[in-house]
């Protein structure tokens, strides 16, 4: 797989650049290659950074319950309608009209928000193509060995009644969960995210999690 980006312009809140994209493959053993340079440098003056990464794929289940990597991300939100099929590489977070912003790295703030995105895969569907998926959220708090349960967020539960009437799982739709909740009552340390997903029509039940930091900021040290 290679591919060209010549005038890409993601730039993130903060000034520095972001840039996403996305690739297909099959299972297996893979390394990244990224190279990048400033194409308005003079040509032979110009530095070329190279970084590479490997991957490894796990072939997938093709009937069995699943749950996604859980992104932990700095905003979920909707769109009106979906990226056009040649778009939709620049934008791999964008997935049907779910817009994904994934966060750098996994420290929050207290006055920042914890929001997380994954995808439930497999679901049974109903004689309608609806799902009856319930979903649970625990924070704990992690201590060495230890963990203390802190909070519960609201459960999600995706069903014919919730669902858009064109939904519809045996078209292969995707059931995408996302969830935030503010941050301003926990205190500092280390956290996780721990999550259950229960297929009631099927009777499967999957967990997942996703670890986090809390840590202060001058003012929130002071209070």
């Amino acid at each position: 797989f290679e591919d060209f980006d010549v005038a890409s312009h993601s730039v993130a809140a903060d000034g520095t650049r972001n840039i996403s994209r996305a690739f297909t493959l099959g299972p297996g053993e893979y390394r990244l290659f990224v190279g990048w340079a400033d194409p308005a440098a003079p040509k032979g003056a110009t530095p070329i950074h190279v970084m590479s990464r490997r991957l490894s794929l796990p072939a997938a289940s093709t009937a069995a319950l699943t749950v996604s990597s859980v992104i932990i991300a700095d905003a979920v939100a909707g769109r009106e309608a979906p990226y056009p099929p040649a778009q939709q590489a620049a934008h791999p977070y964008s997935i049907g009209a779910t817009d994904i912003t994934p966060a750098r790295d996994a420290v929050f703030t207290p006055d920042e928000r914890l929001a997380v995105a994954f995808q439930v895969i497999n679901a049974q569907p109903s004689d309608t193509g609806k799902p009856d998926v319930g979903v649970d959220f625990r924070i704990v708090r992690v201590d060495g060995e230890r963990e203390v349960a802190v909070a519960s967020l609201n459960p999600q539960s995706y069903t014919e009644a919730s669902m858009p009437a064109d939904f519809d799982l045996r078209l292969g739709h995707p059931l995408f969960v996302a969830v935030g909740a503010p941050l301003a009552t926990v205190p500092r340390g280390n956290y996780r995210l721990k999550i259950t997903v229960n297929d009631r029509r099927a009777g499967v039940a999957r967990l997942a999690d996703a670890s986090f930091t809390v840590a202060g900021t001058p003012l929130s040290l002071l209070a």
